[in-house]
């Protein structure tokens, strides 16, 4: 695919690097950290991922999905830049509240790296993902992939704050954690605020209306 034929290689092998050596390739790296080498990466870990949900869809036969993901070439870039910088804010405020001592722009530089490193490696899984009958085995293995990129963001946080392993694990689990409660209280209070609604249509349809 000629976008992404058009990510210089250097990205891509620095991604790679990043997702198995997160911490060695932050610190060889460090040279070249600004905030627009953070945004240039997010940027183009995001057309990573547009053009693995697209493949994706074109091998599921979702013609018409795939045409509307078109436009996801320019929308997938600013929402993993911004998905990105916020996230990394979360981590920053619960890191620096456990006594963590490292920058933000040094995170949130590591973070985009690996953010690129998982996005190269969950390429085609993602992309396979989408073929009939048999793409769930690719989606399996992309769990695992991601279950892996969960222990590299654990080497970052420890590395970059110099904190202790437990105190590493609790700032990477936090943010997960909270965000796991919040979708259960939002899918509970959707269900409460739906249900009479639901039931109103049910009883209607029930008698002949």
């Amino acid at each position: 695919m000629g976008v992404i034929e058009a990510i210089p290689l250097p990205y891509i092998k620095t991604w790679a690097n990043a997702y198995f050596h997160p911490m060695e390739t932050y610190g060889s790296n460090k040279k070249q950290m600004s905030w627009g080498s953070i945004a240039t990466n997010l940027a183009l870990a995001g057309v990573v991922a547009w053009a693995a949900a697209f493949i994706s869809s074109i091998l599921g036969l979702g013609i018409g999905l795939a045409l509307a993901l078109i436009i996801g070439v320019i929308v997938y870039p600013i929402a993993m830049v911004i998905g990105g910088i916020v996230g990394s804010i979360v981590y920053y405020i619960v890191a620096k509240v456990l006594g963590g001592k490292g920058g933000f722009m040094e995170q949130t530089f590591a973070f985009a790296l690996l953010t690129g490193g998982y996005m190269v490696m969950m390429f085609p899984f993602t992309a396979l993902g989408g073929l009939p009958l048999i793409g769930w085995l690719f989606g399996l293995v992309g769990m695992l992939v991601g279950l892996y990129n969960l222990y590299n963001y654990y080497l970052i946080i420890k590395g970059v704050h110099e904190v202790s392993s437990n105190r590493a694990i609790v700032i990477l689990l936090v943010p997960i954690v909270v965000a796991v409660v919040l979708a259960f209280v939002l899918a509970a209070a959707l269900v409460a605020v739906l249900a009479p609604y639901m039931a109103g249509a049910m009883a209607t349809k029930g008698l002949g209306y």
